[in-house]
């Protein structure tokens, strides 16, 4: 802070005991290049001191956050984040399911098959954030179940640029994704736009922001200080969040 102003943040947030997700790191402009980053970094460092924390950069920072501490690269995918401040036009997605499942509206009767789905794809519970999520203000939830299991769940939301910013979204089949990105998009008419985070090994999940004529708006970097978190990036269509979330 400056005089009762601030200047920069970073925040993080614990996932589990030994992880936390650092996220929402900016220096205001006037104060670029006077060692405030650095100083951010370290404190966070020498608070979680021993504890895995993941980040997100883009390609030109990789190399200062590795000097900072940050010294495990992900070397097998990277984050794409798409944005369009135009309206999309879903109906060219396909809604075709596999045989047995149904997408249905979020009911908090559900949650128990979220949850079950979301710690078999994360590997750590998260049922208060995955909770929150689909009952955020200004947002549509969509869950995807076969035979009473939970086999993909989706998420829009009205971000402040007022687009409709879809994540979570998670499936186990690729057209369970579209239909849900068919049906999220839909159901947001008010929507300004739209923005999304995807995984660049899901070619799926690409094809989909493809159909949709969407462009990437800019490319990020997991970076870690301890280790790689592994999840099956194949049923990752779409970030939850990620300044606050691993996946």
């Amino acid at each position: 802070m400056s005089k009762g102003q601030i200047i920069g943040s970073l925040f993080t947030v614990k996932n589990t005991e030994n992880m936390y997700t650092g996220g929402t790191f900016c220096i205001k402009e006037n104060y670029r290049h006077l060692d405030i980053g650095r100083k951010l970094i370290q404190e966070t460092l020498i608070h979680y001191q021993g504890k895995n924390l993941v980040g997100n950069v883009v390609a030109n920072h990789i190399e200062s956050f590795k000097r900072r501490g940050f010294v495990v690269l992900e070397s097998e995918w990277k984050s794409l984040e798409y944005e369009t401040d135009t309206s999309v036009n879903p109906s060219i997605l396909s809604d075709e399911l596999p045989s047995g499942v149904e997408i249905l509206p979020f009911q908090n009767s559900l949650l128990p098959a979220i949850f079950e789905y979301d710690y078999s794809l994360i590997g750590f519970e998260r049922r208060t954030v995955i909770e929150a999520s689909c009952k955020e203000e200004n947002s549509k939830t969509l869950v995807a179940m076969k035979d009473g299991k939970c086999v993909g769940l989706g998420s829009i939301k009205l971000n402040i640029n007022e687009q409709g910013r879809i994540g979570p979204l998670y499936a186990d089949y690729p057209s369970v994704a579209e239909a849900l990105v068919k049906r999220l998009i839909t159901a947001m008419p008010e929507a300004k736009g739209f923005a999304i985070v995807t995984i660049n090994t899901n070619m799926f999940a690409n094809m989909i922001l493809d159909k949709l004529s969407i462009p990437v708006y800019k490319s990020f970097y997991r970076l870690y200080t301890k280790e790689r978190l592994h999840v099956d990036t194949k049923k990752v269509f779409a970030h939850l969040d990620v300044d606050f979330n691993s996946f």
